[in-house]
């Protein structure tokens, strides 16, 4: 579901609050369009540099197939072709591997990840698999795991769509007053200086 401005007036949300919500979906979109971008580019490649194969492969097989050919030339035709053949093996490793980072840090950032490169150490990357249709799996159970024993390091509501702010105020000890810490903050800081000046 796309959060839009019509559906958060209709929850009430308006003015400034509004503004600030709908800056922070910009914000997400577009990381989430960069890192799409990023695996679009790599796709395309990929096709790219399969057609191209696809047309050596069929070149090399053409000399092969070719009458007249020694023995030293079919043995180096030979090499040539196992070594396209690692190096195949190596680029579709590669690719999976750039999918399957791709896919983890955009199922961190849906999950609320404050930053994506703090978490990726902390999951087993051996459970994780990206499945054929481009999902991640062996992640959320992980992820579950962290939120509960490091939270701070995920992005948290109020339950209301806001974020919780941490809200620090410097006020000295009051409990430690003449007073046994009844008094607001304010008033405990100005009691302490009225009696250290002696009124």
């Amino acid at each position: 579901m796309a959060v839009t401005r019509d559906f958060l007036k209709e929850l009430g949300i308006e003015g400034d609050n509004l503004e600030k919500i709908m800056t922070e979906v910009g914000k997400s979109h577009t990381d989430s369009a960069e890192l799409q971008k990023k695996v679009d580019d790599l796709s395309s490649q990929n096709e790219t540099l399969t057609a191209q194969v696809k047309e050596r492969d069929s070149k090399i097989d053409e000399l092969g197939k070719a009458e007249g050919l020694s023995q030293k030339y079919k043995d180096q035709l030979s090499d040539l072709q196992s070594q396209i053949k690692s190096k195949d093996e190596e680029f579709a490793g590669k690719l999976a591997n750039v999918k399957k980072s791709n896919a983890i840090e955009l199922a961190l950032r849906d999950a609320g990840a404050k930053d994506t490169k703090i978490l990726s150490p902390l999951l087993d990357q051996d459970v994780i698999k990206l499945d054929e249709k481009g999902e991640v799996t062996g992640l959320k159970e992980q992820l579950e795991k962290i939120q509960e024993s490091h939270d701070y390091l995920f992005k948290s509501d109020d339950g209301q769509g806001k974020k919780t702010q941490v809200k620090a105020i410097v006020t000295g000890n009051p409990a430690s007053g003449e007073n046994g810490g009844n008094q607001n903050p304010e008033q405990a800081i100005i009691s302490k200086i009225a009696s250290r000046l002696g009124k």
